[in-house]
């Protein structure tokens, strides 16, 4: 991966894919399903609990979306899990790493950064058409996640 310094942890990412498999409101959204993931296990995988981000102007197929913030709070693990738990969980992850470096080596762009992008404008996506505007849910092995996304207020002139 290109950007310097993250590294995304294989375990955590199929712990965090497996755990959003279960909210009900996203069997059908596998899209924003992903990208909430995405953004929940940059953090989570560098040791971190919170990460924000922001889009500003966003405009998709041609709708202005407007300006965006996003927070990420990813709790500690509650419990340890079972090697052939683990080792499933962390294949799954290594299989969603080796998309992204096959992305990253055919168009050379950091996949992680455009996911990131990528997640955050389905957020506001959906935000925007169904009012959903938080995400909560806890994985197998026990991290609680929460991610919120809020519109900001546009400058009167």
């Amino acid at each position: 991966m290109t950007q310097p310094g993250l590294w995304l942890n294989p375990l955590i990412l199929g712990d965090l894919k497996a755990g959003i498999e279960s909210v009900p409101d996203l069997d059908q959204a596998g899209e924003l399903g992903v990208g909430l993931v995405w953004f929940a296990a940059i953090p989570a995988s560098q040791g971190e609990t919170r990460a924000y981000g922001a889009l500003d102007g966003l405009v998709l197929d041609g709708r202005d979306f407007g300006d965006w913030v996003f927070s990420a709070h990813v709790g500690a693990s509650l419990r340890e899990p079972d090697p052939a738990q683990a080792r499933l969980f962390a294949q799954d992850g290594r299989e969603i790493l080796a998309v992204a470096q096959a992305l990253e080596a055919t168009y050379g762009a950091d996949p992680i950064a455009a996911a990131r992008r990528v997640a955050m404008a389905m957020m506001a996506r959906t935000a925007s058409d169904t009012g959903t505007s938080q995400w909560l849910w806890e994985t197998p092995l026990g991290r609680r996640v929460r991610i919120t996304a809020r519109t900001t207020p546009t400058p009167q002139a």
